[in-house]
This record gives structure tokens, C-alpha cells and sequence, in this order.
């Protein structure tokens, strides 16, 4: 399982879209590749934790589920404290995902990429319940020309031109 916030300032979430990409275009399309992979973005959240947004994630379980199981995550639910709302989104990350009576003020489903959460329209929007999930109207591009695929191509034509010659 991989996971990248959409605030990261330390390492921009484009790169892990770019790299999951890589890994389809590699290994198969999207469906093949999710069955031994998925990417959760975490919206507004920063480099592994904290953030305007829920980020509090019990990781394990589903990994456990997943592996022991062979049930793949189709959807985590990520919390916020009221701690993490008063101190801008950082605590203690050894406190686990609901920390000493940490008082939950919102949860939020997040879900394989590219699936998204859209609020149903009905209930708070502080509670994971009231999300539903959708595919994007239009499946993002995320292929990022860098500089090892040059190398790639480089080192193919290399291999082309020297079994034409010989």
C-alpha cells in the first residue's frame, strides 16, 4: 500500500502519481496492478501526517487483511482529533489513530486512487458516513516525462541499432 498527502511541501505528490503510473504502464493497466497495490491519496494532509485534514490512520489492519485474508482495502477511513485541529494538524504520531481519549472531530473515507469521496449531500460532512465513492468524470494523466525514461529509451534504441547493424 502506498500513500502520499496532496499537501506534501517536502515531496511533491505528483511524483508519487508519476511513479504509480510507471508501475502500470509497467506491469499491466490499472486493475492488474491493484491487485497487489494501491495508492491512497490523502487530501490536505502534509508529509506523512498533520495538515488541515483527517490523518490519522490505522494503516496495519488492512495490510493485515489484505495479506492474511487476501481482502484488498477498498476504502480506509482517516480521523482528526480536536489536538490536531488546535495544534494545525501535528501530534503525537505514537499516540496510534485515536490517541489517549482524543476526542474524534471528523473522519473522512479515502479511497484507492483514483476513486475519490464526494459528500452525499445528506448529514455532516465531518463523518466519514456521509461520503460515497466516485470515479472522476475524467481519468487524470499522470505521466511524467523524467529523466530515467530517456535512459530507457536511450538504452532500447541502443540495443535496436546494434542488433540492425549486426
Amino acid at each position: 500500500m502506498l500513500y502520499h498527502g496532496w499537501a506534501d511541501p517536502a515531496i511533491p505528490p505528483q511524483g508519487t502519481l508519476a511513479y504509480y503510473q510507471a508501475v502500470q504502464d509497467t506491469m499491466g493497466d490499472l486493475a492488474k496492478v491493484q491487485s497487489f497495490t494501491r495508492l491512497f491519496m490523502l487530501p490536505g494532509v502534509y508529509h506523512c501526517q498533520g495538515g488541515t485534514s483527517p490523518s490519522r490512520v490505522d494503516w496495519l489492519t488492512p495490510i493485515v487483511a489484505w495479506v492474511e485474508q487476501g481482502t484488498p482495502p477498498t476504502k480506509i477511513i482517516v480521523s482528526q482529533t480536536a489536538d490536531d485541529s488546535a495544534s494545525g494538524g501535528f501530534s503525537n504520531p505514537t499516540e496510534g489513530a485515536t490517541g489517549n481519549n482524543a476526542k474524534i472531530v471528523r473522519t473522512r473515507p479515502i479511497f484507492p486512487y483514483p476513486m475519490q469521496a464526494r459528500y452525499n449531500g445528506k448529514g455532516s460532512i465531518d463523518d466519514a458516513a456521509n461520503f460515497v465513492e466516485v470515479m472522476p468524470s475524467q481519468i487524470p494523466n499522470d505521466r511524467i516525462d523524467w529523466i530515467g525514461m530517456i535512459c530507457l529509451s536511450l538504452s532500447n534504441l541502443r540495443k535496436f541499432l546494434c542488433r540492425t547493424v549486426i
